[in-house]
Order: C-alpha cells, then sequence, then structure tokens
C-alpha cells in the first residue's frame, strides 16, 4: 500500500481502480490522497469520476466544491461534474455546471455537451 505523497501516484491508482471496477477501492484511495497530498484539478476530477460512478451525489457535491475553491473551474473539472451529474439524471446540475462555464469564460467543446 502507497504511503506517500504524490497526488500524481494517488491519481494513476485511482484511474486503475476505475478501470478495474474497484470503485470503493478508488474511493479509499481518495480518502488517503487528501489526508497526505496537495490536490490539484486531476486527483479532484479522478474522485468525482469515481463518486460519480459509485452514485454518491452528497460526496460528487462535496468534492466540486472542494475543487472549485482550490482550483478553479476548469474544462477538465466541469466534464467530470456533468458526467457525474448525468449519472443520476441531474439535469438541472448539468445546466448549472454549463452556465458557470459560460461565465467564467471555460471554452465548452462537444465532450461537455455530449457526456
Amino acid at each position: 500500500s502507497y504511503t506517500g505523497n504524490s497526488s500524481r501516484i494517488y491519481v494513476l491508482a485511482m484511474n486503475a481502480a476505475i478501470h478495474y471496477d474497484q470503485l470503493l477501492q478508488g474511493a479509499s484511495l481518495y480518502r488517503k490522497c487528501k489526508e497526505s497530498c496537495q490536490q490539484d484539478s486531476f486527483c479532484y476530477s479522478t474522485a468525482l469520476r469515481i463518486f460519480g460512478q459509485l452514485e454518491d451525489t452528497e460526496r460528487v457535491c462535496e468534492v466540486y466544491q472542494e475543487a472549485l475553491k482550490d482550483c478553479g473551474l476548469n474544462g477538465h473539472l466541469a466534464m467530470s461534474r456533468i458526467s457525474a451529474a448525468a449519472r443520476v439524471a441531474d439535469v438541472k446540475t448539468v445546466a448549472q455546471v454549463l452556465d458557470q462555464m459560460e461565465s467564467r469564460r471555460v471554452d465548452i467543446d462537444l465532450y461537455h455537451l455530449t457526456s
């Protein structure tokens, strides 16, 4: 078990957990990462994917708010948040994220509109 403080290592491990459908393990890795590392938008985006696939909407909202506070909005974070909302048919949140992107002049591309 990794005990270091590199968020990139945790992100790679979380992505492997997603790939192999080990989402609870991915969530556990995110908690460890949060305790030991400075998080970046890649870490937050991966966590949003994990909690979105787990359909843990409360945790998705928490992670997204932390990400906005720590990193600001970017296309990668927005895509992960849109995907998590779409997974639970939360059209209102999808529209809110797209509105945030537009108001903050974050490029909206095809991936944001088709997730």
